[in-house]
């Protein structure tokens, strides 16, 4: 089969790919597809098992299976950890409040109706009085002990803190984005 993904590598996609670091890229993600292994039914091509190779069956079940993937792909069907998708959303998030602030008009309204200014700067109190303050490993210690009968710390606490930690970085940007809008020149 490694044939098949040189042939569509190189041919179908090679006049196109024009980077060699690109093209390495490319051709070392259609090996992972044109395997031998990928024939063998309820082959994962990802590690969270999302995404595998059906077995054999009629039209329907193809098409059944299509409609139970995900609308959206997950990070690790490209090959990249789940933290890319954090990554990512505080980019658009960054983008959606540059683009809110960028098209906001500069003028008021007459006959004594809320400038856009004022109705942001209401939105933005709303959601900073709604959101909760973020957490400290304190905030979040077990009552009992937190150690595992091998004297480590239990695996659940280690999610937890990492789950805690992450909320705490995105909860803490939020808060100094809304900060940063609210403090934004009205003109």
């Amino acid at each position: 089969m490694r044939w098949l993904g040189d042939l569509i590598g190189e041919i179908n996609y090679g006049g196109r790919v024009t980077d060699d670091l690109d093209r390495r890229c490319l051709m070392s993600n259609l090996r992972h597809y044109y395997d031998p292994s990928v024939l063998v039914d309820n082959y994962a091509f990802t590690v969270s098992g999302t995404y595998m190779s059906p077995p054999e069956g009629t039209h329907e079940n193809y098409i059944d299976y299509i409609r139970s993937l995900p609308s959206t792909e997950g990070p690790d069907i490209f090959g990249m950890h789940e933290n890319a998708n954090i990554t990512f959303q505080l980019q658009e998030s960054s983008k959606v409040v540059n683009s809110i602030i960028s098209i906001q008009p500069r003028v008021g309204t007459s006959a004594g109706g809320k400038s856009p200014d004022e109705i942001v700067a209401k939105l933005g109190a709303t959601i900073l009085e709604s959101l909760p303050q973020p957490l400290t490993p304190e905030d979040t210690l077990p009552s009992g002990p937190s150690l595992g009968p091998t004297s480590q710390m239990d695996s659940l606490v280690v999610v937890l803190f990492q789950v805690m930690e992450l909320a705490t970085f995105v909860l803490t940007r939020t808060l100094e984005l809304i900060d940063i809008l609210l403090k934004f020149p009205k003109i």
